[in-house]
C-alpha cells in the first residue's frame, strides 16, 4: 500500500503526499527490522517536506528518524534528530509538540542509558551523565506541560 501511494503521489507530482508515504515507509521498515532503509526513507521524506515548506511534518519526520536511529544503535544521531525536532516545534510556538519532543528526547536518553548499563566496561560516570540527560529532558517537558 505504501509503494502504491508513493507512486500515485509521485505521478501526480504531489510532493507532500509523496513525503507522507515515505514517512509511513519509515515505520514499515522499522517493523521489518530494516533500520538503514528506515533512516533513508526518513531522510527522503524530510527533503520533500523541506521542499514544500512543511516544518511540522519535517519535525515529525525527525522524531521518526530518531526512533530508527535508536533501534539501529546510533543513539547520538537519534538524540540529535529528536533535539532538532524539539527546536523546530519551539520555533513554531507549538508548546504541546515541543513538550512531546522533549519526552521523546528523554526516552532516547533512557534507551541509551539502558544500553550503557548492559556494557561491562562503561564507567559509571557515563551512565550517570546519560541518566541526568534523560531527567533534564523530562523536566523540560514537565515545565511546558504545567503551563498548558
Amino acid at each position: 500500500a505504501v509503494d502504491e501511494a508513493e507512486e500515485v503521489f509521485r505521478a501526480v507530482r504531489d510532493k507532500k503526499g509523496e513525503a507522507i508515504a515515505l514517512y509511513a515507509r519509515v515505520f514499515a521498515h522499522v517493523v521489518g527490522q530494516q533500520h538503514d532503509e528506515a533512516i533513508q526513507a526518513a531522510e527522503s521524506a524530510r527533503e520533500l517536506f523541506q521542499e514544500v515548506g512543511d516544518r511540522r511534518w519535517d519535525a515529525e519526520t525527525l522524531l521518526a528518524m530518531g526512533i530508527a536511529h535508536c533501534i539501529n544503535g546510533t543513539d547520538d544521531e537519534a538524540i540529535d534528530a529528536a533535539t532538532e525536532a524539539q527546536e523546530i516545534y519551539q520555533e513554531l510556538g507549538d508548546r504541546k509538540n515541543t513538550a512531546a519532543a522533549w519526552l521523546k528526547i528523554a526516552d532516547l536518553h533512557i534507551a541509551h542509558t539502558s544500553k550503557l548499563r548492559l556494557q561491562e566496561t562503561v564507567p559509571g560516570s557515563l551512565v550517570a551523565h546519560a541518566s541526568n540527560n534523560a531527567l533534564a529532558a523530562a523536566d523540560e517537558a514537565l515545565t511546558i506541560l504545567r503551563e498548558l
